[in-house]
């Protein structure tokens, strides 16, 4: 059992029982959502994998434990026992990033969750993160992102004309807003998660750990950063919001509407797909 590895067509989320079908490993009843893997073998508490979902095993049959019993929650349980928790971790630009000028940043965040944290990672517990029975970070439960970092160059997109329409050198801040609301798409609450987008560089922001993830306010874009929804460039003050995203306005309220800003990837990559919403919902 410890061994099983379980496709996604074998995996069952999100189901609740009133009782009378599974006991726990003290014999009680149990009535509450549970989750199961293949034909019923593997049956658990919570509607999805969680770090202290207990083993299920048949109301009827189990008011008296056999060998046989004793041997499937003792297997059970190392299959539990084999997934290592994640650990957070900011791992800072080694010499060869600073020789390259950018370095890979690693990310993981709890599925089925839009208000589960992002938790930065290092390369191996990004590696470790599969979905298989093992001694690894479970897969099941958690998504994993990568991006590419700039550290080095200027830190706005520099010019040869006046226009801005033939670069001469890509910013560190403007390529890493870039790449973070186009990885926003993929992973909600990215954005919150990297608070200064100079990190590591000779521009960074951040002094203190603890000011990484706040919602960034008084913003403001000279019309180069974003469009609306109808692909008009933005010229004003914006704030990113932890969930969201760009935004127009100087920061957040719940009482007004705030439009909703794109880079140009992002609207080109919508209305190719033709996800861009009607011009009349585009805030929120």
């Amino acid at each position: 059992m410890a061994s099983r590895y379980y496709p996604k067509n074998q995996r069952f989320y999100g189901k609740y029982t009133k009782g009378k079908e599974y006991i726990d490993s003290l014999g009680t009843e149990y009535i509450g959502p549970y989750h199961y893997f293949g034909a019923r073998e593997l049956v658990m508490s919570g509607a999805f994998p969680k770090d202290d979902s207990i083993v299920l095993m048949p109301f009827k049959d189990r008011r008296k434990k056999t060998p046989d019993v004793y041997a499937y929650d003792f297997l059970t349980t190392l299959n539990l026992a084999e997934f290592k928790p994640p650990k957070a971790m900011r791992p800072k630009p080694g010499p060869n990033d600073t020789a390259n000028g950018y370095m890979m940043r690693y990310f993981l965040k709890a599925k089925n969750d839009l208000s589960a944290p992002v938790m930065e990672i290092d390369l191996p517990q990004y590696e470790d993160t599969i979905d298989n029975d093992a001694n690894n970070i479970d897969g099941f439960r958690y998504e994993r992102l990568s991006l590419r970092w700039k550290l080095d160059g200027p830190r706005y997109d520099e010019y040869h004309d006046t226009a801005k329409t033939n670069v001469k050198a890509y910013g560190i801040e403007d390529t890493n807003r870039r790449t973070v609301y186009a990885k926003n798409l993929e992973m909600p609450g990215l954005s919150e998660a990297l608070g200064d987008l100079t990190e590591h560089s000779r521009f960074s922001r951040i002094k203190k750990s603890e000011s990484v993830g706040r919602q960034k306010d008084n913003l403001y874009t000279k019309g180069e950063d974003f469009v609306l929804m109808d692909g008009t460039a933005y010229v004003g003050f914006y704030h990113i919001h932890p969930h969201k995203g760009a935004m127009a306005g100087k920061r957040h309220s719940d009482k007004i509407k705030h439009a909703r800003l794109l880079t140009a990837g992002q609207y080109s990559q919508m209305k190719a797909s033709g996800t861009l919403i009607d011009k009349s919902a585009d805030s929120y």
